[in-house]
């Protein structure tokens, strides 16, 4: 569920399940992420460049071997859509686009591989 502020502001409130199947000595074993999250997102213009910045935190709920165990993690997301050639309002044209993620584990690091990544 997403909420426009305005034009260049946006919030959300979002579920997520995700899950995965892995083969273990030729037995078939699932395990599965449920995942709550808030999310905030920005889009700004600078000259011809398009820019977004999004901040999510997300509740996790991870089933590893047989047990559920929570967790916190928060994501920082920046991109740019940088024009190469085109038209005046860029409707047509080629383009480049510079982005990358951040993660944060902020609850119950301990039971994840990575602090920051």
């Amino acid at each position: 569920m997403s909420y426009n502020l305005n034009k260049q502001n946006s919030v959300a409130l979002g579920y997520a399940y995700l899950g995965s199947w892995e083969y273990e000595q030729d037995l078939k074993t699932s395990s599965g992420e449920q995942r709550i999250f808030e999310q905030y997102l920005k889009e700004q213009s600078f000259g011809k460049i398009d820019a977004s910045l999004r901040l999510r935190l997300e509740q996790r709920f991870m089933q590893e071997a047989g047990e559920t165990n929570f967790s916190q993690r928060g994501r920082i997301f920046l991109s740019a859509q940088i024009p190469i050639i085109a038209n005046e309002d860029f409707s047509k044209g080629i383009y480049t686009s510079l982005q990358n993620e951040f993660f944060m584990n902020l609850q119950k690091k301990r039971k994840r591989k990575w602090k920051l990544f």
